[in-house]
């Protein structure tokens, strides 16, 4: 069941309640709850209100764990002294009126960074101080971070402010994308989704990994991450778009140890591979969160009329990407699932 309950003015929590198994990592290290704090960047339909950005996050969170744990939720032939519940809270903040979780951010296991209509080199003043934030509350202080499509560009363009080294979001040279795309994974995408490491996951986790080397996720975009910041490394991408997907490391010289590393071992699969430095954050171009009903038949359909009204795209472009999305829905749906359960995991959410 789901619940939804204000904590001020601008805020909302949202909460469902699972089972999982009771030898589940989660529980076996001690968790009972998995608590993010969602930045919220959008306060208007078809993207937002914030709120609603949060439910589609819930979804997909309880997606992944559903995905991640087969016997979650089982039914009466399991004892119910073999399941323990499990609590997803997302608290959103509307960061476009300033709202932040002041002196709380140590409550949450994690940071989601989601969406928005607004672009990350425009300077309104929320969009600065979000940048500010990144550096300082957030990347600064290294918590665990999921961002997705302005949220990837913001992250990125913040480094830029700081010293100038990469980290730089600028319009997609191609226009507007939307509807499915396929991207292959780079060298450091194929370590970190694919090959099992020494300090990844327990082996139950390679089923729900992507298989291959390619990936095909759901977008909807005008701007794209141009570089990135010696810190970070490229996920996926494609000819439109190189840098789909990132991941970021404490410092840039960890993430040179583990480029070197994987350079030095990249044809051993992962066999005997040392120990990886593992990145605390992650952001994606692509929108994960549109993987329920909901965000297919509500959100990113109405994304694409905006589109359409904005004239981002001809109408035919969009009728196609619309068409060929819900056709292709259930493999894309099972692939932005497995990947946010790879992410979720490394991050060390569930």
């Amino acid at each position: 069941m789901t619940e939804s309950s204000s904590t001020s003015d601008e805020r909302k929590t949202l909460r469902r309640t699972v089972q999982l198994p009771a030898n589940s990592p989660p529980l076996a290290n001690g968790k009972c709850s998995l608590r993010l704090c969602m930045l919220g960047c959008e306060d208007h339909p078809p993207y937002g209100p914030t709120e609603a950005t949060g439910a589609l996050f819930l979804e997909l969170v309880t997606s992944a764990i559903y995905s991640a744990y087969p016997f979650a939720n089982a039914g009466p032939d399991k004892t119910a002294a073999a399941h323990v519940d499990f609590d997803i809270i997302i608290t959103t903040f509307r960061v476009q009126v300033m709202d932040y979780p002041d002196g709380q951010w140590d409550d949450f296991d994690g940071i989601l960074i989601p969406g928005s209509f607004s672009s990350a080199y425009e300077t309104a003043p929320w969009i600065e101080r979000l940048k500010d934030v990144i550096q300082k509350e957030i990347y600064g202080k290294k918590r665990k971070t999921l961002a997705v499509c302005f949220g990837h560009q913001l992250y990125a363009h913040s480094f830029n402010q700081q010293d100038g080294q990469g980290g730089l979001c600028r319009p997609c040279p191609r226009g507007h994308q939307a509807g499915r795309r396929s991207s292959s994974l780079t060298r450091e995408g194929s370590a970190l989704l694919i090959q099992p490491t020494a300090a990844s996951l327990s082996s139950d986790t390679s089923e729900t990994k992507p298989k291959a080397e390619t990936i095909q996720l759901m977008y909807t975009h005008g701007d794209h991450v141009a570089s990135l910041p010696p810190c970070a490394v490229s996920l996926f991408g494609n000819d439109a778009v190189p840098i789909q997907a990132a991941a970021y490391f404490a410092d840039n010289e960890e993430a040179a140890t583990f480029c070197e590393i994987i350079g030095d071992n990249g044809q051993k699969r992962g066999e005997n591979l040392p120990s990886l430095p593992q990145p605390h954050a992650f952001t994606f171009q692509a929108h994960p969160e549109y993987s329920s009903q909901d965000g297919l038949t509500v959100t990113f359909t109405n994304i694409l009329t905006a589109l359409e009204e904005r004239k981002a795209l001809p109408p035919s472009d969009l009728a196609e990407a619309k068409t060929d999305t819900t056709d292709n829905f259930p493999e894309l749906q099972q692939e932005s699932i497995s990947l946010f359960v790879t992410v979720c995991k490394i991050l060390g959410w569930f």
